[in-house]
């Protein structure tokens, strides 16, 4: 895994907490921690929405896109929708997200919530690592609007029932036109996300790449392609007149896009951070997660 040390991770005294409140584990898991922490002597600051559905007479709050200001670190409790939400509160700073999967696949998170007491205590004596994963940047041609991603930058047809035509430029070079339902360009980490399931590869988090996977191509002979994350990609779309496209980070932050429009995308400028134990490899986290070699364990 891209297991970057940052110097020697400094002994966590504080944390903010964003969690999934529609999940029913979510609640019960953030007063676990809650507790932890007070026998830890760490500092715990809420997500203002969180603390509206706990008691928070005793409770630090702060509101979301100033948590990551306040606070050593993250924890996330939620499927991988709530650490890319939480990564976009960090915004860059080094501010590393530890995962607690309460969702179904949870890639990003690091621990179960049965693991939390385990997990604090390495909080506090500084025995983590810190794993370093690039993003990516989109920019609407002639705009100011800019959305950053961890896992992927999706352009798609939106409502409109008709295929559309995206051409792909690499540092004004032309690479091909696309007819499809639409293009996902993914980081390493992305990778086993959304362009997964439209047949791109896996990247191992450490390469420095991203990922051009169209989106139910017309010809069968379009495949997936892997740039550099150091070049820019110009991607222009053309659907029916008179109809929007669509323009979105993470599967949660978008803006519409009309015919014509043409949207920059490159590695970000920033990078977010995630907390790591090492009792885990990237390939433990693969083989557990897609279920690999499981038919060899029945026979």
């Amino acid at each position: 895994m891209s297991q970057v040390l940052l110097g020697m991770p400094a002994p966590v005294k504080s944390m903010g907490v964003v969690a999934n409140t529609t999940k029913p584990a979510a609640l019960a898991a953030v007063k676990e921690l809650l507790e932890v922490a007070n026998r830890q002597g760490i500092s715990v600051t809420l997500e203002e929405e969180l603390g509206h559905h706990l008691d928070t007479d005793t409770m630090q709050l702060c509101v979301a896109n100033e948590l990551a200001e306040e606070v050593q670190c993250l924890v996330a409790f939620g499927g991988d929708g709530t650490i890319l939400r939480t990564a976009r509160l960090v915004a860059g700073r080094l501010c590393p997200i530890l995962g607690v999967n309460l969702g179904r696949l949870g890639f990003l998170a690091e621990i179960a919530p049965d693991q939390l007491a385990w997990a604090v205590s390495k909080l506090v004596a500084g025995d983590f690592l810190i794993d370093q994963r690039m993003t990516l940047t989109a920019r609407l041609d002639g705009g100011e609007q800019t959305l950053t991603a961890l896992n992927d930058i999706v352009i798609d047809k939106g409502d409109q029932s008709r295929i559309i035509s995206l051409d792909v430029r690499e540092d004004g070079q032309w690479v091909n036109t696309y007819v499809a339902d639409g293009l996902i360009v993914a980081t390493p980490t992305g990778s086993t996300g959304y362009s997964l399931a439209a047949g791109g590869p896996i990247l191992k988090p450490g390469v420095d790449a991203m990922i051009a996977t169209p989106i139910s191509p017309h010809s069968l002979t379009v495949r997936p392609m892997v740039f550099g994350s150091d070049v820019l990609l110009r991607i222009s779309a053309a659907g029916a007149e008179g109809k929007q496209m669509r323009l979105t980070a993470d599967g949660q932050e978008s803006c519409s896009l009309s015919n014509g429009d043409s949207v920059e995308v490159g590695k970000g400028e920033g990078q977010t951070f995630l907390v790591r134990f090492a009792h885990t490899s990237y390939y433990d986290v693969l083989r557990q997660k897609m279920h690999w070699g499981m038919d060899k364990k029945l026979r």
